[in-house]
């Protein structure tokens, strides 16, 4: 009887560690939730909401972007977020951000996954001038509070490929074909008002 009771109860704390489990292998409902936070943060961005931005990032946090600007705290969101789009020196008058997943987001643990991606940037300027981009990026993500948020973010654009070095070339054949009509006149005019000499 003794015996039978010892199995009982041994059983019994078995049963009750099993079924309040620690941990939690990540699942499709988990995917879902990621495909939501990636939808909420390109509409606080693109709404230009950092208000909205700052619930959907962990607590402390690692923003690079695009520029290679390393933001983390709000703060220096917001500073960032002015410099761009508020006052007389601001560059840029409107940004839209296409974010896509290249891979399903890999969990290192039940609290903690890591995916990648690219992205389309379009940035209007102060000018009116609209500049594309495609960029891509590595992002962490870190289940806090029972909901899953961005703890790292680091995007970055082609270096040789983007608009601005295009526009650079193009400048510089520019440059260079205006030198040489430059240098043609200027060698025609020469000629023209500065003969040279016959040897006597």
């Amino acid at each position: 009887m003794y015996r039978k009771a010892i199995i009982v109860m041994a059983m019994w704390i078995l049963g009750c560690i099993g079924s309040t489990g620690v941990t939690t292998e990540p699942g499709e409902a988990d995917h879902e939730a990621l495909r939501a936070l990636l939808r909420d943060v390109t509409a606080a961005i693109n709404a230009y909401d950092i208000g909205r931005l700052d619930g959907l990032l962990t607590k402390e946090f690692s923003f690079t972007t695009s520029d290679q600007s390393v933001l983390t705290s709000r703060q220096q969101m917001k500073e960032y977020w002015d410099t761009l789009f508020n006052g007389d020196m601001a560059p840029l008058s409107a940004l839209k951000l296409e974010p896509e997943a290249d891979i399903l987001t890999t969990f290192l643990n039940d609290t903690t996954g890591i995916c990648r991606g690219h992205a389309k940037e379009a940035f209007t300027l102060a000018s009116g001038e609209e500049l594309a981009f495609d960029s891509a990026w590595t992002a962490v993500v870190v289940k806090e509070d029972g909901k899953w948020k961005l703890s790292t973010v680091h995007a970055g654009i082609h270096f040789f490929e983007n608009p601005v070095i295009t526009k650079l070339r193009a400048a510089g054949k520019t440059m260079a074909v205006g030198s040489a009509l430059v240098g043609g006149v200027i060698g025609f005019l020469i000629a023209r008002f500065f003969p040279s000499r016959k040897p006597s």
